[in-house]
């Protein structure tokens, strides 16, 4: 829990949603350690929201987090190309996630994720609104996600590793020295 994973908007979005719905009950469940984990569960404390987050610790297995869940946020200001996102397209989850980094390469807005810009969270407790409310938006980003999720298996992988290998073995692919 760091301030580029942006927990800290998920806080404020959370704190956003409790004021525009009072009678939903609402769990965020937080996995992991980091600096700013005090810093969020004193935020939750402050923005009298602590009731809706768990604060897990670190856990090697997710598994059935994913299993209880009924979406998935991702609200980092800077991602590369996020395993913990291809772990909830892969667990059938409906995502909500900033538009950073790697994001938009894996899934695309409105078709397998509600996607938001960063440092934005009015936009992300919209977006979790959404979804928590159309259940058939739900069933179909999960179901596109869960689709898409194949092109990135340890099979895909390698087969493309393997065909960038042949491709410079038959001189097809021009190196630099940069």
């Amino acid at each position: 829990m760091s301030c580029e994973k942006a927990q800290a908007d998920l806080v404020e979005a959370a704190a956003l949603l409790r004021k525009e719905a009072k009678q939903r009950d609402l769990r965020f469940v937080l996995v992991g350690e980091g600096p700013d984990r005090q810093k969020l569960k004193d935020m939750a404390k402050y923005l009298l929201i602590e009731d809706w987050f768990v604060f897990t610790g670190h856990l090697s297995d997710l598994r059935p987090y994913y299993t209880l869940a009924n979406l998935f946020v991702l609200p980092s200001h800077t991602e590369g190309s996020p395993n913990v996102l291809l772990e909830a397209m892969a667990a059938g989850l409906p995502i909500d996630a900033t538009a950073v980094g790697g994001v938009p390469e894996i899934i695309t807005n409105e078709e397998e994720a509600l996607l938001v810009e960063k440092h934005n969270p009015p936009a992300l407790a919209q977006a979790i609104g959404r979804l928590l409310s159309d259940a058939v938006l739900q069933e179909k980003l999960a179901g596109a996600a869960r689709l898409a999720i194949s092109a990135y298996s340890p099979a895909v992988y390698c087969d493309s590793i393997l065909s960038l290998y042949r491709s410079c073995l038959e001189g097809n692919v021009e190196l630099s020295d940069t």
